[in-house]
């Protein structure tokens, strides 16, 4: 087998996969499907015209097809794509390559993946819903951070949040800020957005959120800072997309280097084994102090050999392997 996973480029997600592949035995590569991730380059193509718009995402993908192709891949996964359409599908199928699809992402946020359902092979994601309404085989995410082995157990902060602050998250960090310095309470918040003018553009009528400016990264974090930074706190703070269900990179995270994770997504507890539970806290928009103060007072116990395993990439990795091979795909959490 040789596979060619494409996808958008995000936080270098999919280039670690296909190296994870390639680990396992797998000769795997990642292709990007969008024809430039700068900031420029984004800022021209949102406002160019949909005809100049469709023109560069043709050739675009014309050249990709062709990568692939040349490339001897005899397997494609598709990865929450946003660009790659039917058309490109199609060339892959006409090469005699099987074509597989994982949605990191749900059909709600985007539907482009969905209408490729038909050409695809296999399905999968990491959305239960989706899973369930469509009958998609279930594959939940994993943890990318591995634990400092020389790291002292001494809890320096109290709450971690780590953030691309989109969305309805600034109005949250605001919020947790309030009642953190209200308490006395420890926090360490890695805030991330790519261009912090065009954050502030989104945010000018929300005043209330302007001072979190100075505290955005534009630079996103290390794996290791990241890691570092959650295994010095006793709570991780976790906001879902409300568009989702899917259990974010965070939740697993957060629980392979056991710590609690306060989480406003009530499907951690649906799709998560009860064995974990312990470790999981609703975050109750209107009881959020006491929901803070749950979080802090949970200890729970080290985790098993297999329950690190459910939420390794290991496991994401074989579950995949299986998906893309057209066997049975085992549960998670066997």
């Amino acid at each position: 087998m040789k596979l060619a996973i494409i996808g958008p480029a995000f936080f270098g997600y999919l280039e670690e996969l296909a190296d994870s592949f390639t680990r396992s035995g797998i000769n795997a590569a990642f292709y990007d499907e969008r024809p430039s991730n700068s900031v420029s380059s984004k800022v021209v193509f949102r406002l160019a015209s949909q005809s100049m718009k469709a023109r560069i995402a043709k050739q675009h993908l014309e050249n990709l097809c062709e990568q692939v192709i040349r490339a001897g891949s005899t397997h494609v996964l598709l990865v929450s794509v946003e660009i790659v359409d039917s058309i490109a599908v199609q060339r892959f199928r006409e090469a005699n390559l099987k074509v597989s699809r994982y949605g990191w992402d749900s059909v709600r946020n985007k539907p482009l993946m969905h209408s490729l359902d038909p050409l695809m092979d296999h399905i999968a994601s990491f959305d239960g819903q989706d899973c369930e309404t469509y009958g998609y085989s279930y594959i939940p995410l994993y943890s990318s951070l591995t634990a400092d082995p020389t790291f002292e157990q001494v809890k320096e902060t109290d709450f971690f949040y780590c953030t691309t602050l989109h969305s309805n998250r600034p109005l949250w960090v605001t919020r947790f800020l309030e009642v953190i310095n209200a308490k006395g309470w420890q926090a360490n918040f890695l805030l991330f957005y790519h261009n912090r003018l065009l954050w502030w553009v989104q945010y000018i009528k929300t005043p209330s959120v302007w001072g979190l400016l100075k505290s955005i990264s534009t630079i996103s974090f290390s794996r290791d800072e990241i890691a570092l930074a959650t295994q010095a706190a006793k709570v991780v703070l976790d906001i879902h997309h409300g568009a989702q269900t899917g259990l974010t990179m965070r939740t697993y995270e957060a629980l392979s280097l056991g710590v609690v994770l306060l989480t406003t997504n009530k499907a951690a507890f649906q799709y998560l084994p009860e064995d974990l539970h312990d470790r999981l806290v609703f975050l109750d928009a209107e009881n959020l102090t006491k929901s803070m103060q749950t979080a802090l007072e949970r200890t729970p116990a080290p985790l098993t050999p297999a329950q690190s395993h459910s939420l390794s990439r290991d496991r994401f990795i074989a579950q995949l392997t299986a998906l893309i091979n057209g066997d049975p795909v085992p549960s998670a959490h066997q």
